[in-house]
């Protein structure tokens, strides 16, 4: 057995497109832990962020995902991952990291057959006998001197990055991040877990240049590989700004409200469950008219109603406070989600929505914006969700967040809806829109007429 630490690095990022520098990145840091001789690098992760993040000119992630494949498609050790864009939404740095880290080391300690993303750094460490493996974020010096800017990063996110998985961080000659990380009471108190890299190999390639240079129809051969230039040059991205049309006005409605997906969902409850009844929640009393508006909205909206009768599960509630100071209630489903059957749906890969888009020139994202509330519950299953409050007992009437059963339920409900239509790919909560010229319109029609 190994007495070295094994780590697994992860970069992520836009990765728009992927650039031989954020390969290059890889390779620095693992050379430069293997030298420290403590550590054994086990792989790479490269883990390309959400569409929600909505950063400029960003592409569908099915491209990004696509370009970053091609980018490593010779490398032995770095892979891609496809969590974060097929997550719900955008995924902060820290839960990223802590995804990672937990699914490898669960992977470690069972038979389980890990995803593709994870087969060679699980198959590295069952080979060295590694015990448990460490994720550690691999950067450029941008990244870590953007910990300074104003509301851009949680500390308490910058703590548990640098303080308990730790960065690698290549820095270019001049620069001097030994001075930010001076300057910075965290990071200083966490140094040692910072492992700093300067690049003597100068370049200046970058992803924004390498954008600008497409949009100037300039050559980027040797910047980034060349099948990422023919994947670029056959989906023709980056191009000059695109055209965008407006959505008919006959459509209006289908952005509008919550809206709702055919049919009711059940949740499947174990036969033998024992039901769980939660005392009522205590709130503080500053906050019982505003948790009785919320109840209220909630009931004009259809998505809960009161409960008189008794009930065999009766749920706790929290109340969360949003970024703009409005105040959001969760189910607390615990003790529910003990006993209820997951579905455990399949979810189509990249590759397949890649092969259904191939050759394809225009593209749409719809985003379904409410998510697992476009889900109505049957009866039986809405009497599972009951949830008791200072004012009484209500049920969801629409999938609630928080059931385990919840994300496998909106994923069957959304392949089913529209899954089957030409030029459509479905990930989650975003429906991606294709075609070849004015063939693109006419499956966003289709789209829309599916979702009136």
């Amino acid at each position: 057995m190994s007495s070295k630490l094994h780590v697994a690095l992860v970069a992520v990022g836009a990765f728009n497109p992927p650039t031989n520098a954020h390969l290059r990145i890889f390779e620095l840091a693992k050379d430069h832990l293997h030298k420290l001789g403590s550590f054994s690098v086990l792989g790479g992760i490269i883990s390309p962020v959400h569409d929600a993040y909505g950063k400029k000119d960003l592409a569908p992630a099915m491209h990004r995902l696509e370009m970053c494949q091609r980018s490593v498609s010779s490398s032995s050790w770095i892979l891609v991952s496809d969590w974060e864009v097929t997550r719900p939404g955008w995924s902060r740095t820290r839960a990223t990291l802590n995804f990672y880290e937990s699914c490898l080391n669960s992977l470690l300690s069972s038979n389980e057959i890990p995803p593709i993303w994870a087969s060679h750094i699980v198959g590295s460490a069952k080979k060295e006998e590694a015990e448990k493996l460490n994720v550690k974020l691999v950067c450029g010096a941008d990244l870590l001197e953007s910990f300074a800017i104003p509301n851009l990063w949680l500390d308490e996110d910058i703590d548990h990055i640098v303080g308990h998985h730790g960065m690698v961080v290549i820095s270019r000659p001049g620069s001097c991040p030994e001075k930010f990380i001076y300057d910075s009471d965290a990071l200083t108190q966490n140094k040692n877990n910072i492992f700093l890299v300067t690049e003597w190999i100068t370049n200046e390639i970058s992803s924004t240049k390498i954008r600008r240079a497409l949009q100037r129809k300039e050559s980027v051969k040797y910047l980034i590989q060349d099948s990422v230039i023919d994947y670029i040059n056959e989906n023709r991205l980056y191009g000059k700004s695109v055209q965008k049309k407006p959505i008919p006005k006959e459509f209006d409605d289908v952005f509008a409200g919550i809206g709702k997906l055919p049919g009711k969902v059940e949740i499947h409850v174990e036969k033998n469950a024992i039901p769980f009844i939660n005392p009522v929640w205590r709130i503080p009393f500053a906050l019982h008219e505003r948790v009785k508006s919320e109840l209220e909205r909630l009931e004009k909206l259809d998505i809960i109603e009161r409960v008189v009768a008794p009930t065999e599960w009766v749920n706790s509630i929290v109340a969360v406070e949003k970024s703009d100071g409005s105040l959001r209630l969760c189910l607390d489903p615990r003790e529910l989600n003990k006993s209820i059957q997951k579905p455990y749906y399949p979810m189509p890969t990249f590759e397949d929505i890649a092969a259904k888009m191939h050759g394809h020139n225009k593209f749409s994202r719809l985003d379904a914006t409410s998510g697992y509330l476009m889900l109505a519950l049957t009866e039986k299953s809405s009497l599972v969700t009951t949830f008791n409050t200072p004012f009484g007992r209500y049920k969801y009437k629409k999938m609630p967040f928080g059931l385990i059963c919840a994300q496998d339920q909106f994923k069957r409900k959304m392949e089913e809806t529209f899954g089957n239509l030409k030029g459509v790919g479905v990930i989650v909560d975003d429906i991606l829109v294709s075609g070849k010229d004015e063939e693109h319109d006419e499956n966003l029609r289709k789209v829309l007429e599916k979702a009136t």
